[in-house]
């Protein structure tokens, strides 16, 4: 065993709060400092840095911001931290410049623990001059105290929903502006009648913590629904395995004892394979404890499939009743193993499992009556998350426009 894998080793048995403020305070040792001569208010030229050869939710929306400045706005730059921050680079490189010297902004597109890490990368060089946004997005009404501490990296701070921007703003005590995902940049596909077996589809990230994501109630939900029925299929798409196996290990369980009525898929898919799979969905179901925006559930929408979701935190702000299917719920205390969520007196969502099963019910006698609950919500999205409103946000921050009242 070599030293290095000796270290590795040892690092990895650390619990996974010492292992996560070891990190932090590492990071933060050695990172730059936002600087003082940045401009005072946000504006081009922008960049836009992030995992962006990288599958995840975070690496998306920085594709996204990307792409709406190229086409609809004033242009951008790219900063891809996708190596630098140890993050799987599946996709492929992006056309864009890279960033340029002197005055501009940075929006960045990373959460702690690895701010530090992204501006490190980055390198004093390319931040001289720049105004740092960090476009965070938080699941719960607090920040954990690394999340406050990390704050000090940037000049500005902005949130894609109303409940993250209020979690950031009410634990930092610093203005949080709204800048929205502009998820309508991407296609939506002509989605045909589903056939076959009732689909429910549900993907999510291990990483992000099964306590939060809860397929567990979206198993027992179907279970209850349907019982033996052999006309319905839940489908789980995941990622992520290596990070926590037990949870990996129960939920091939769970999937493997419900036969053929299952489906689970692990692995990382081109955007093109994954849109294609929401729109075989008879039914996006995510009956999460707590969303900061709830990606997956929007892409969805956007792709015309109907939504079922609990009825709080940032998903209750575009799912509601005219789009889709809320949940309800009760507030419970924070319970979460991987402890990516520990926050002093954090709570979240319970949803309540038997209503949702009774809307599973629902859906599957009216299966045919879904596609008009769907095109609403693809509406929804368009509306609310389009290039137009992530460039006018953009105005917002950059002083160019008022605030908005929303």
């Amino acid at each position: 065993m070599t030293l290095a894998h000796f270290v590795h080793e040892l690092w990895r048995r650390l619990p996974a709060r010492q292992r996560r403020t070891a990190y932090a305070w590492l990071s933060a040792a050695v990172a730059p400092r936002p600087d003082p001569s940045a401009p005072a208010k946000a504006g081009p030229p922008w960049i836009v840095a992030g995992v962006l050869r990288s599958p995840s939710g975070l690496g998306q929306t920085a594709r996204l911001a990307l792409a709406s400045l190229r086409d609809h706005g004033p242009g951008a730059a790219a900063i891809d931290l996708t190596s630098a921050l140890m993050q799987p680079a599946s996709l492929p490189e992006l056309d864009a410049a890279d960033c340029p010297l002197g005055p501009g902004t940075i929006l960045l597109y990373v959460t702690p623990p690895n701010m530090p890490r992204a501006l490190a990368a980055i390198g004093r060089k390319r931040l001289k001059g720049k105004r740092l946004v960090a476009v965070w997005v938080w699941e719960l009404e607090r920040l954990p105290d690394s999340w406050v501490e990390q704050a000090r990296f940037v000049h500005e701070i902005a949130a894609p929903t109303h409940f993250a921007a209020e979690a950031i703003a009410r634990s930092t005590g610093r203005q949080v502006r709204r800048l929205r995902y502009p998820l309508a940049l991407e296609p939506s596909l002509e989605r045909q009648q589903p056939v076959g077996p009732f689909k429910i589809g549900f993907a999510f990230d291990i990483a992000s913590t099964e306590a939060r994501k809860n397929p567990w109630d979206l198993i027992q939900a179907f279970e209850a629904a349907f019982g033996l029925k052999d006309d319905v299929l839940l489908s789980i798409k995941t990622r992520s395995a290596d990070y926590d196996r037990q949870a990996w290990e129960h939920l091939q369980s769970r999937i493997s004892a419900m036969g053929a009525r299952a489906e689970l898929f692990c692995e990382d898919w081109s955007r093109e394979r994954t849109l294609a799979w929401m729109a075989s969905l008879d039914l996006y179901a995510s009956l999460h404890r707590s969303e900061g925006f709830g990606l997956t559930l929007a892409e969805a929408m956007h792709q015309g499939v109907p939504v079922l979701a609990t009825n709080w935190s940032a998903t209750a702000e575009f799912v509601d009743a005219q789009v889709g299917f809320p949940v309800p719920y009760v507030l419970v205390p924070v319970e979460d193993r991987q402890q990516r969520h520990d926050v002093e007196e954090g709570r979240w969502a319970q949803p309540e499992v038997a209503a949702a099963a009774e809307i599973l019910r629902k859906c599957y006698v009216n299966r045919g009556t879904l596609a008009a609950i769907g095109l609403a919500g693809r509406r929804r999205i368009e509306d609310e998350f389009s290039a137009s409103g992530f460039i006018s946000d953009l105005g917002v921050l950059s002083g160019a426009h008022p605030q908005r009242s929303e």
